[in-house]
C-alpha cells in the first residue's frame, strides 16, 4: 500500500532547515560558553602567575639583601682575620717594661746582661733567651731559683754555663731560656 503525504514539500524542507539552524545555534552557544569559561580560567591563571612572579621577585630581593649582608660580613671577617694575624705576628700583649721590671726584681745585682732576645713562643707566651755573666756559680744558681719561684716566668732551663775571663777576672758566662705567659696588657688601650 502506498502512503500518502498530506504535507506540502516545502514543509519537510522547512523542518530540516529549522533542525540545522537549531543545531548551529546549539553549537554556537557551546562555543561561546567554552570561550567564556576559557577567558575566566585564563584570568585566574594570569592572576596566579602574577602572584607567583611577585613572590619570586620578593624572594630575589631578599636573597640579594642577604648576599649583600654576607659580602659585608665576609669583608669584616677578612679584616678581623688580618688583624688577628697581625696580632699573632706581634706576639701576646705583654708589657715589655713591666716584664723587664719583674726580671730586674728577680735578677741579683752582681749579674751583668750581655744579650736579651725575645721571641713569640706560641699563641699566648714569649720565649726569653737571656745571655749574661756572673761572678760565681752561686749567683747564677740564685738567679735560676728566683726565676723558678716566680709565677710570671715558666719553663726555665740553663742552656750553658762556662768560664769567661773579663778584665783579668774569672767570670761565669751563662745562657738561660724561659717563657713568659701572656696576660692582658694594662698599658695598651
Amino acid at each position: 500500500m502506498r502512503e500518502f503525504e498530506f504535507l506540502p514539500d516545502w514543509y519537510s524542507l522547512l523542518r530540516r532547515r529549522r533542525r540545522v539552524l537549531m543545531f548551529h545555534a546549539w553549537i554556537t552557544g557551546m562555543v561561546v560558553a567554552a570561550a567564556i569559561m576559557w577567558i575566566f580560567f585564563s584570568q585566574n591563571t594570569v592572576v596566579a602567575a602574577q602572584d607567583a612572579l611577585q613572590l619570586l621577585r620578593d624572594r630575589k630581593d631578599q636573597t640579594n639583601q642577604q648576599l649583600m649582608d654576607l659580602a659585608k660580613s665576609r669583608e669584616e671577617t677578612a679584616s678581623l682575620t688580618d688583624q688577628a694575624t697581625a696580632m699573632r705576628q706581634l706576639g701576646p700583649p705583654i708589657s715589655v717594661g713591666r716584664t723587664l721590671n719583674e726580671l730586674q726584681d728577680v735578677m741579683p745585682a752582681e749579674i751583668d746582661l750581655l744579650d736579651l732576645s725575645i721571641a713569640a713562643g706560641g699563641e699566648d707566651s714569649l720565649k726569653i733567651q737571656l745571655h749574661g755573666v756572673a761572678p760565681s756559680d752561686a749567683t747564677v744558681g740564685e738567679f735560676i731559683s728566683r726565676l723558678l719561684a716566680s709565677p710570671q716566668f715558666t719553663g726555665t732551663s740553663m742552656d750553658y754555663l762556662r768560664d769567661r775571663k773579663q778584665d783579668g777576672r774569672l767570670m761565669r758566662e751563662f745562657e738561660i731560656t724561659f717563657t713568659i705567659r701572656g696576660q692582658p696588657d694594662q698599658e695598651r688601650p
